[in-house]
C-alpha cells in the first residue's frame, strides 16, 4: 500500500512538472539564437547580400548592403507574440517588416521576396488579417498626473484665483492640428492605439499648467492654451512614459518661468521637445521615442492636407514670412525633404506661433531663415554623434526662440535702411529728373508698402506646389505601406508597391481621385493587386 501511494505521489509530481513546463515554454517561447539567424540567412542566399545584424530578444534583423557593404535596407523577422503589433505580413512562427534606406524599388523587391522564401519556409504566408499597434504603457504617466493635479488642487485652493481666457488662435490652432489628426487615423492604425496616452496628457498638461501658474503668477488663466501644445508634441515624437512626463512638465515649466519681459521666450511644445532632445543625447537609455516623421508621409496627400489646415492660421494671422523663410533657405541647402508633412508642420504650425516670433516682417523672415537654415546643420551634428536626427526639425525652433529680440533688431536696421534708399533715390530723381519724380513716388509708395498677407498666402501655396511637382514621387513610402496594407494602396503581382499603380500617393493634390477611390472601395469589394508587365 505505502508504495503504491508513492507510485502515485510520484505520477502526480511527474504530471505537475510536465504541466508547468508545457505552461512556461507557452509563456515563454524558445528565444531566437544566432544559430537560428544564420539559418534565415541561408534560406535568402540566393536572394540578395543579407547580413546578421542583431539577433534581438523577439527576432532578427537582417540588413540588405550592396557590393561595396552600404546599408540599403532591413528586414526584421519577430517571433510571432512576442509583442503587441502585428503588421500585414506573418507566417506560423514570425511576423516581417521591412525598412529601406534607398529609394530604389528594386530594394523594396528583394526584401520582400525574401520575407517570402522565410514565410514559404515556416510553412507559408498566412492570410491577412487587420493589422494591431503596440498601445503605450500608461502607468507612470498617469501617478504623475494623479500627484501633478494633487498638487494643482491644493494650490488652487490656497490662490483661489481662476480667470476664463478662450483665445481666437488657440482655437485655430487647435482646429489645424485636430484635422491633421483625423486625416492621419484614416490611413496609420497607430493613431486610433496612441489616443489613450494623448487623454492622458491633456489632463496632465491642464495640472501642470496649473500647478506652474498658481506657483509663479497667483492665478491661473483657464482656457485651451494647453490643449494645441500637446497636439503639437504627440505630432513630432512619441515617447515612452518616462518622455512624455518630462516633455509635458517642462514645457509648462518654460511657459511660467522663462520669460522675457512679458512674452515667454520659447514655444512651449518647442521647450519641451528640445529638452527631452537634448536628454536622449547624453542618456539615450533614459528615454525612448518614436518618430512620427515617416508615418506621417502614409496618407497620400498629408502634405497637401497640411497646407490646407495651416492657411486656417495662416489667413488669420501674419506668420507666413517665417514659413517662406524656412521653405526657401531649407530649399537653398539642397535638402531633398523640404515639403514632407513634418517639414510643412515644423515650418508652419510649430514655428510661427506668434507669442515668441518676432513682430516685423523682415524679422520674421529672418526667423525663419535661422530654422531652415539650421536643420540641415543639427540633422549634420546629430548623425555625426551616432544618434538618429528626429530633433533636427525641433532644436532650430528653440534656438530661433531665443534669437528674437536681435531678428527683430535685424529686421527694423533693414526696413531703415530700405526707406534711406527710397529717400535718397527719391532726391536724387528729383534733382536730375523732375518729369520722372512723380512716377518715382508712385512706384516707391508701392513698392515699399508692407505685403498685404493675402500676397504671402499666394506665395506659399505657389512655392509649395511647384516644390511638391518635384518631390512627392520621391516622398512615397513604399516599406510603410507594404508593412501596415495602407488603405487604398494597390500591390502589383510580386506584392511590391511603385508609383506606377498608385498615383494618388506619388502626384500633388489628388484628393477627387482619392475621394474616387474611397467611393469605389465603399460600393465594391477590394481589387486584386495589379497585374505586372515583363514586357520589354
Amino acid at each position: 500500500m505505502a508504495d503504491a501511494r508513492g507510485f502515485v505521489r510520484l505520477l502526480l509530481v511527474a504530471i505537475l512538472t510536465l504541466v508547468c513546463a508545457v505552461t512556461t515554454a507557452r509563456a515563454n517561447p524558445r528565444q531566437p539564437t544566432v544559430e537560428e539567424g544564420r539559418h534565415l540567412l541561408s534560406l535568402i542566399s540566393g536572394v540578395g547580400h543579407f547580413r546578421l545584424t542583431e539577433v534581438r530578444y523577439d527576432g532578427y534583423w537582417l540588413g540588405l548592403v550592396d557590393a561595396n557593404g552600404q546599408h540599403l535596407g532591413m528586414l526584421t523577422v519577430t517571433k510571432a507574440g512576442s509583442g503587441d503589433s502585428v503588421p500585414r505580413m506573418r507566417s506560423r512562427s514570425f511576423t516581417y517588416h521591412i525598412g529601406n534606406t534607398s529609394p530604389d524599388f528594386a530594394v523594396i523587391n528583394t526584401l520582400v521576396r525574401a520575407a517570402g522564401v522565410i514565410a514559404e519556409a515556416d510553412g507559408g504566408k498566412l492570410p491577412d488579417e487587420p493589422v494591431r499597434m503596440r498601445r503605450s504603457r500608461l502607468d507612470e504617466l498617469i501617478w504623475v498626473t494623479v500627484v501633478v493635479g494633487i498638487i494643482a488642487i491644493l494650490l488652487g485652493l490656497w490662490r483661489r484665483e481662476v480667470v476664463i481666457d478662450i483665445r481666437k488662435p488657440h482655437v485655430v490652432q487647435i482646429l489645424a492640428q485636430s484635422s491633421v489628426y483625423v486625416y492621419w487615423w484614416i490611413y496609420f492604425p497607430g493613431v486610433w492605439y496612441h489616443l489613450p496616452s494623448i487623454a492622458v496628457q491633456l489632463v496632465l498638461a491642464y495640472a501642470a499648467d496649473a500647478a506652474f501658474c498658481f506657483a509663479r503668477f497667483g492665478s491661473w488663466r483657464l482656457g485651451l492654451s494647453p490643449v494645441p501644445v500637446i497636439l503639437s508634441t504627440n505630432l513630432f515624437e512619441w515617447f515612452d512614459g518616462r518622455g512624455l512626463i518630462l516633455a509635458i512638465l517642462l514645457a509648462f515649466g518654460s511657459k511660467a518661468l522663462i520669460h522675457r519681459g512679458p512674452r515667454h521666450i520659447f514655444n512651449p511644445s518647442v521647450a519641451g521637445l528640445s529638452a527631452v532632445g537634448v536628454i536622449t543625447v547624453f542618456v539615450p537609455d533614459f528615454v525612448h521615442f518614436g518618430s512620427a516623421f515617416h508615418t506621417l508621409n502614409i496618407p497620400p496627400n498629408m502634405a497637401e492636407w497640411v497646407l490646407l489646415a495651416a492657411l486656417l492660421p495662416q489667413t488669420q494671422f501674419r506668420i507666413l514670412p517665417v514659413s517662406i523663410g524656412a521653405t526657401v533657405c531649407l530649399w537653398l541647402t539642397g535638402n531633398p525633404a523640404v515639403v514632407r508633412p513634418a517639414i510643412i508642420l515644423a515650418f508652419t504650425l510649430l514655428a510661427s506661433d506668434p507669442a515668441t516670433t518676432p513682430r516685423g516682417d523682415i524679422g520674421k523672415f529672418l526667423f525663419g531663415a535661422v530654422i531652415g537654415f539650421g536643420l540641415p546643420m543639427f540633422s549634420v551634428v546629430m548623425r555625426y554623434l551616432g544618434h538618429p536626427d528626429d530633433f533636427a526639425k525641433i532644436f532650430p525652433v528653440a534656438v530661433a526662440n531665443l534669437l528674437v529680440p536681435w531678428l527683430d533688431v535685424a529686421g527694423a536696421v533693414i526696413v531703415s535702411a530700405m526707406v534711406s534708399l527710397r529717400a535718397a533715390i527719391g532726391n536724387f530723381i528729383s534733382r536730375n529728373w523732375a518729369a520722372v519724380a512723380s512716377r518715382w513716388g508712385t512706384l516707391a509708395s508701392t513698392v515699399f508698402q508692407p505685403v498685404p498677407n493675402m500676397s504671402f498666402v499666394a506665395c506659399w501655396l505657389l512655392l509649395c506646389f511647384v516644390l511638391l511637382l518635384e518631390e512627392k514621387p520621391r516622398d512615397f513610402e513604399p516599406a510603410f505601406h507594404w508593412n501596415w496594407d495602407t488603405p487604398l494602396i494597390v500591390r502589383d503581382a510580386d506584392d511590391v508597391l511603385r508609383c506606377e499603380s498608385n498615383p494618388i500617393f506619388c502626384k500633388p493634390f489628388m484628393f477627387v481621385q482619392e475621394a474616387g477611390l474611397w467611393r469605389d472601395r465603399v460600393l465594391t469589394p477590394r481589387p486584386a493587386a495589379a497585374e505586372v508587365s515583363n514586357a520589354p
